[in-house]
């Protein structure tokens, strides 16, 4: 059906001769995204962005684009579309898909604040996503880890083991992460200790010289 859809656009713009509206080439690029064309999306996506003067006012599109860029892994303007995109309509019906794709995007990139921001965000929207919330709540504890924040890390994954009917990949990776969570707060804490005795010991030394 969508193929089909594709060839009506095609061939619609060859009978045009030239003359054709920019909002076709936005439609043919959604199109080819969702067979997943990515660079015929592309292509199409940069001819409606050459002949619409006020493209930044079409949410949908900068949606398509962030998406086609995120499949190409060029982060920097898949951040740039999607943020875009949600200042035009903040409503937008796929934002919880962008805010889940930011939080993701800016956790690849070491900007933790970021990615927990949008992740959060991601968690209280109602709309559809790609990733359930299990998955989401995951990725904020695993944030969480990252961050050396053991304790709060912790609370997460075991608030993550309560969910009912939780998928057996997320559980398993929770447990997973939980054990090596455990593990690295153990040892900070005995580095800590070992740590404060030498400081001790140290300032043993300075009050024993000052003497």
């Amino acid at each position: 059906m969508r193929g089909t859809a594709v060839s009506c656009y095609d061939s619609a713009m060859l009978k045009s001769e030239g003359k054709v509206e920019p909002e076709m080439f936005c439609q043919l690029g959604h199109f080819n995204l969702l067979l997943e064309d990515y660079p015929k999306a592309l292509s199409a996506y940069q001819r409606y962005y050459s002949l619409q003067s006020d493209y930044w006012k079409n949410a949908g599109f900068l949606y398509g684009l962030g998406l086609v860029y995120f499949h190409y892994n060029t982060y920097h303007w898949a951040i740039k579309a999607f943020q875009d995109g949600l200042y035009i309509d903040p409503s937008f019906s796929r934002a919880t898909e962008i805010h889940m794709r930011l939080g993701l995007m800016f956790k690849g990139n070491t900007d933790y604040e970021s990615s927990l921001k949008h992740f959060q965000l991601a968690l209280i929207d109602s709309n559809p996503c790609t990733l359930s919330n299990a998955e989401i709540q995951f990725h904020i504890a695993h944030l969480y880890e990252i961050q050396k924040k053991f304790r709060a890390a912790k609370e997460a994954y075991e608030s993550l083991l309560q969910t009912e009917n939780l998928p057996a990949q997320v559980k398993a990776a929770t447990l997973q992460q939980l054990g090596k969570s455990s593990s690295l707060q153990c040892a900070t804490a005995s580095k800590t200790m070992h740590l404060g005795l030498l400081v001790t010991s140290n300032m043993s030394l300075i009050d024993m010289s000052f003497w």
